[in-house]
């Protein structure tokens, strides 16, 4: 719910966005909002000083820059694993008119974002499959053929924000999914931490931040990966490293000295565009 609000308060107060979503503001319960109200007394100051807020915009500018040109080399399924209260759907660009939407996430948390466009008087999106699971008792591929998902279709994975939650094993058994879910060809979007950011020597003020907040709700940060054995570490799981930036490499790609709302990101902070070999 906080990265949804990180997205509709850059969209709202950039006059140059990076990235435009304004639907956090409605997908989010209003009680949510005000409890992060509680904490500054406003909520956009709150939602500004969240340490990930740069982080959240750039790697959602980056997947839907790279979602957009697979749909125009043919892809037409878009998977978004942990989908949370992402908005692409409700968004949809004219790219994707007729692209497939799938959006997994733990039954709860799908619950609350449904309930939202119901009681808001949204019509859930067209050509958009809801699928409630938890993939830690289910396996990604059989999640999708609960829904009209096409094995021997290619397809583009999302996967943000996910990975320093899981222990390495659960990474690797995810990874492993989506090369035995998506046809060759398909891609995958996902982010992780460079685990140097765990050494107490080397950990910044904003991640120190990040961890002592998660471990409060009850989701500790547990796993980085080190960026030089990205390359052989996707190899093993069926998948081929395409690109792997740093925080201040994608700022960079998408840097404009007039926005205001984001702060330097971390070079800790990665992302990564890998394709099923």
């Amino acid at each position: 719910m906080a990265t949804a609000l990180i997205r509709s308060h850059h969209t709202r107060h950039e006059a140059q966005p990076l990235f435009i979503d304004p639907w956090g503001d409605v997908l989010v319960p209003q009680a949510f909002k005000d409890r992060l109200a509680e904490r500054s007394g406003l909520l956009d100051p709150y939602v500004q000083s969240i340490p990930s807020h740069s982080s959240v915009v750039h790697r959602s500018r980056y997947a839907e820059d790279a979602l957009e040109k697979a749909v125009g080399a043919g892809v037409r399924q878009y998977v978004s694993v942990g989908a949370g209260f992402d908005s692409f759907s409700l968004r949809r660009p004219a790219y994707a008119a007729d692209v497939q939407v799938f959006e997994l996430d733990h039954p709860a948390t799908q619950y609350t974002k449904r309930r939202q466009l119901a009681a808001n008087a949204i019509p859930e999106p067209a050509l958009t499959h809801f699928i409630a699971t938890d993939l830690g008792q289910e396996s990604l591929r059989s999640a999708l053929q609960r829904s009209p998902f096409r094995l021997d279709a290619p397809a583009f994975f999302a996967w943000l924000g996910v990975t320093i939650y899981l222990t390495r094993e659960a990474n690797s058994m995810a990874l492993r999914g989506f090369g035995e879910s998506g046809a060759p060809g398909s891609q995958l979007v996902f982010t992780y931490v460079d685990e140097r950011a765990f050494d107490p020597a080397h950990e910044s003020e904003a991640f120190r931040r990040l961890r002592t907040n998660s471990e409060r709700v009850g989701e500790p940060f547990i796993c980085g990966f080190k960026p030089t054995e990205m390359p052989g570490y996707l190899a093993s799981l069926g998948l081929e490293l395409v690109e792997d930036l740093g925080g201040v490499e994608l700022e960079r790609r998408y840097a404009d000295a007039t926005r205001k709302t984001l702060a330097p990101m971390s070079a800790d902070s990665r992302i990564v565009l890998a394709c099923v070999t």
